[in-house]
């Protein structure tokens, strides 16, 4: 722990890092990186127990717990039925430290499949801040234009940060996108 510094990172540290420790061997840090896993499942479990997401606050609850642990950015959709109940969650892709992009069709697929009503995105800034990059307005923007095409509303676009998050539905981006599109 002296060398990470906190907990936290330790249980953030790749194999790699954990393995150039002096007394971490191969098995060791095979099972801290085992333990990490196992924690963020254990978190993404007991967050979906019986969820409805109607609300910001407990869309957020929901979506945090997937990116604890992460250092690169990934992208989940959370599919929604009419009373914002959870029918599916799913990984739609993983980036890098600085990006993540994912397939707008595969969404509207996935969206089709489940019968969503609303489709919940979430993805993470790793090691940085809960903020809205033009490259996150533009992906929440084509993805109100694809599923209203369909007559499936984004409910959300949650950013989880390091010290945060920021939900578009929330700050009113959402809203504004959606009535440019016609969206009610």
């Amino acid at each position: 722990m002296k060398h990470f510094g906190k907990f936290s990172a330790v249980l953030e540290a790749s194999k790699e890092e954990l393995c150039a420790v002096d007394g971490i061997g191969e098995s060791a840090a095979h099972a801290i990186c085992l333990a990490r896993e196992l924690v963020r499942r254990y978190e993404i479990c007991r967050a979906q127990e019986g969820k409805c997401l109607d609300t910001t606050a407990k869309s957020r609850a929901y979506v945090t717990p997937f990116f604890h642990g992460y250092t690169a950015e990934s992208a989940w959709m959370i599919c929604l039925d009419a009373k914002f109940r959870v029918l599916s969650k799913t990984c739609l892709a993983e980036g890098t430290v600085t990006g993540v992009t994912f397939n707008y069709r595969r969404v509207v697929e996935i969206a089709l499949k489940r019968k969503a009503v609303y489709v919940l995105l979430a993805h993470n800034h790793p090691g940085g801040l809960h903020v809205a990059s033009t490259g996150d307005i533009q992906a929440t923007q084509r993805l109100v234009e694809a599923l209203s095409l369909i007559q499936i509303q984004l409910w959300d676009h949650i950013i989880v940060g390091e010290r945060g998050t920021l939900s578009l539905r929330e700050d009113g981006t959402i809203a504004e996108l959606e009535r440019l599109h016609g969206w009610q």
